[in-house]
């Protein structure tokens, strides 16, 4: 009986995961992206997400290159936006010999031009991706690069689409009950901040 109790807690203790980086809110992710993009690739380090970041509809840039394992441990980033027309598509533009899993990506708008794209990450070597979940994307894709996508975007509102204010979509989510009056307030902050 001893020995199966220690076993057990053996088991246990190896599930879990060692963080050399967690990431609890929108401003630890966009640090951590701004760190990636300054050239730490984060490889043979773990990366944990512990809360659902809503990006209060920013232009994200995506993280350059990720060589490390993310653990997203079915938390949601929400609502930002790509602009891929210069190259770099994706919430990770290069997704290098690591690991992405258990992550999901919601309320996306991106503007393509004449490069490769994906919601998660543009390109992929040799990584693990289990368990993400996309929705709610939407993809403006032309030919032609930076000029011709302002010409379609400009194009698009003249005929009546409307973009979205600033905070419209975190106004969205907490009237929708999806984020309560503090994490609202939150995302206020970092984008101010």
């Amino acid at each position: 009986l001893i020995l199966s109790s220690v076993s057990m807690a053996i088991m246990a203790f190896a599930n879990e995961v060692t963080a050399d980086v967690t990431i609890n809110s929108a401003a630890e992710l966009s640090a951590f992206a701004a760190e990636a993009n300054a050239g730490n690739t984060f490889s043979g380090k773990t990366v944990v997400l512990n809360a659902d970041i809503d990006l209060g509809g920013i232009t994200w840039t995506p993280i350059n290159k990720f060589a490390g394992k993310f653990y997203g441990n079915n938390h949601t980033i929400s609502n930002f936006q790509i602009d891929a027309t210069a190259g770099h598509g994706g919430f990770f533009n290069v997704l290098s010999w690591g690991l992405v899993e258990d992550l999901k990506l919601t309320d996306i708008t991106a503007t393509v031009g004449n490069y490769r794209f994906g919601t998660l990450a543009r390109s992929v070597e040799g990584t693990n991706i289990n368990n993400i979940t996309v929705k709610n994307v939407v993809v403006t894709t032309t030919h032609g690069g930076a000029f011709v996508a302002k010409r379609v975007l400009r194009a698009v509102l003249e005929n009546g689409a409307v973009a979205a204010a600033p905070g419209e979509f975190t106004k969205r989510a907490f009237m929708n009950g999806k984020l309560d009056l503090a994490q609202a307030e939150a995302v206020m902050g970092v984008i101010s901040a």
